[in-house]
């Protein structure tokens, strides 16, 4: 009997606002195993947002053929953002292939935009998104290496929500060995802020999706932020080195009394 199961997810929201109606486009990341096994080829996969964890009501549904690829599985859903001005915290169900939904629903936490309108005496917000990255090879020595990057101009000062997402994948399938991946979200070289994502050998294929967020704060005026990557392999020098391919980058400036 096919057992699948979602094992990881990427979640990389575009900013909404509520003074404007507007359909905005979500990046969504996933990896599927049956039995032990990630899944290959083509499948069709519906991904639907919920307003519980069972059961609920539907707030989304959206239905796409995949290309996967050792799991890994990668759209693009059209959402409402009405969807997110009333549910800032909904939940992911998927389903494979005509199948039943998977359990369980994961829970993607607040999705990223201005939980309050922002309107005056607030500035409005400066948002930034970038994609089509090219892939990385990761160099033999030890060092930080920049794999996404995206420009915002903050209109005051402020903070800046960062989010990165993409996946790795180690080339190297002779041998089990661990493989650390270190990655960070920042301005400036060596980037400041660090996020660890340690992976071992014992994953037989070694592709695997990352998704990291920070909060900095901002200064009015042009910004750069960057994704540095980080791999190491304390047992084996790995051969050929590891890929990185960064598919998202997102920046959204939040004033200083956001939330509050």
């Amino acid at each position: 009997m096919r057992i699948i199961r979602l094992i990881v997810v990427c979640w990389a929201a575009t900013s909404v606002w509520a003074a404007i109606a507007a359909v905005v486009d979500v990046p969504y990341s996933g990896q599927l195993v049956d039995n032990g096994a990630p899944l290959a080829g083509w499948h069709q996969v519906v991904v639907s947002l919920w307003d519980a964890p069972a059961a609920g009501t539907l707030l989304f549904s959206q239905s796409e053929s995949v290309l996967v690829e050792q799991g890994v599985f990668h759209l693009e859903l059209h959402v409402d953002d009405a969807i997110f001005a009333a549910h800032d915290a909904p939940w992911v169900g998927v389903a494979v292939d005509g199948a039943a939904e998977l359990e369980p629903r994961v829970h993607i936490g607040a999705v990223p935009y201005a939980v309050r309108a922002l309107a005056a005496p607030s500035p409005l917000p400066g948002v930034a998104f970038a994609t089509n990255f090219s892939m990385v090879t990761v160099p033999s020595t030890l060092t930080w290496v920049p794999v996404s990057t995206v420009t915002l101009v903050a209109p005051a000062d402020g903070h800046v929500w960062l989010a990165a997402s993409g996946w790795w994948q180690e080339n190297d399938f002779t041998a089990p060995h661990a493989v650390a991946v270190e990655f960070s979200l920042g301005e400036g070289s060596p980037p400041p802020f660090n996020q660890d994502q340690i992976q071992t050998g014992i994953f037989e294929y070694r592709s695997w999706p990352y998704s990291h967020t920070t909060i900095l704060p901002a200064t009015a005026g042009l910004h750069t932020y960057t994704c540095w990557v980080y791999v190491n392999s304390p047992s084996v020098t790995l051969d050929p080195m590891p890929e990185i391919w960064p598919a998202t980058m997102q920046a959204m400036w939040v004033p200083n009394d956001y939330g509050n």
